[in-house]
């Protein structure tokens, strides 16, 4: 994060997993300029660890897969909405609740991307997906247009090299949950190809991921309509014919 401040103008910042530095800390808080932060990691093992939301003074919108990244011994956070996808206490997972510092909302769209990749492909994938996310906001497209049995999917493309994946980094996900009412669904992408790709393969190849994740979410539940969404993303990335052009 200490390099963070080489980018003046990032508005929304995903974080991963990792440690990080007391430099990287104080370079976070000095931002004046993020307006939406992922929180996507469950390492922390107390709040007392967390980010501090009320230093990071330009901050709206805050998505978080564990209620323990966030520092919560202050007053509810002003002017933030905040949303924690899994609650936890005593170190053990609980029911969604509403603590007093935390106001939970649904996500925006109940869609949500991210992406676990090596650079360059991290930020191209992002990019990728940005525009998707952007097309369902504009169009108030949310999770209700394509099921009514869930209230978050999480679709996260993989793109890392075969040195990484013998590694064991980064292994592919499929996990559905009616009782959570949640999907996650992380697939590979071959790190190769994507890199050497145009700007419009790429676009291909990611469509692909979400295709295959769509058609899975859909194969498993049959309430999935996955016809619909895979439709809206081909819209939001210009994409006239993708199964040929794949």
């Amino acid at each position: 994060m200490q390099n963070l401040s080489l980018f003046p103008k990032v508005h929304v910042l995903i974080l991963t997993g990792g440690i990080p530095t007391e430099e990287g800390i104080q370079v976070l808080y000095s931002n004046n300029q993020i307006r939406e932060l992922v929180l996507d990691y469950e390492e922390t093992d107390s709040d007392e660890d967390g980010i501090e939301l009320e230093k990071i003074t330009s901050l709206e919108y805050v998505l978080s897969r564990s209620n323990l990244n966030i520092n919560q011994a202050e007053k509810p956070y002003s002017g933030i909405t905040v949303q924690i996808i899994n609650y936890y206490k005593n170190g053990k997972p609980q029911k969604i609740t509403i603590p007093p510092s935390i106001d939970i909302c649904r996500p925006r769209t109940g869609i949500f991307f991210s992406t676990e990749s090596q650079t360059p492909a991290a930020v191209i994938i992002m990019r990728i997906l940005n525009k998707i996310d952007s097309y369902l906001l504009e169009n108030d497209y949310t999770i209700s247009r394509y099921t009514t049995e869930f209230n978050e999917i999480a679709i996260i493309p993989i793109c890392i090299s075969e040195e990484m994946i013998a590694r064991g980094f980064y292994k592919e996900r499929k996990y559905i949950s009616r009782k959570k009412r949640t999907a996650d669904i992380r697939l590979h992408m071959d790190y190769d190809v994507f890199v050497r790709s145009d700007d419009n393969e790429r676009c291909l190849l990611c469509y692909k991921m979400i295709l295959n994740a769509g058609e899975y979410i859909e194969q498993k539940t049959q309430s999935f309509n996955a016809l619909q969404f895979l439709t809206d993303v081909r819209d939001a990335l210009s994409i006239d014919d993708a199964e040929n052009a794949l």
